[in-house]
């Protein structure tokens, strides 16, 4: 998806109907990311479910 403005991990989890508090893993390019670090143009942004384990 191409974003019209800058916008945060968060604000793209919101735009995406996903609740941020329901989001247990962020990366951007592979990297592990937070909700408050802004989206770069052109990146691969994950978001994965809380997990457990050993």
């Amino acid at each position: 998806m191409t974003l019209e403005r800058p916008m945060n991990v968060q604000e793209v989890a919101i735009f995406l109907g996903l609740d941020p508090d329901e989001i247990g893993l962020i990366s951007i390019n592979g990297i592990q990311s937070e909700l408050d670090d802004s989206v770069p143009p052109g990146c691969r942004l994950c978001f994965f479910p809380p997990m457990s384990g050993g």
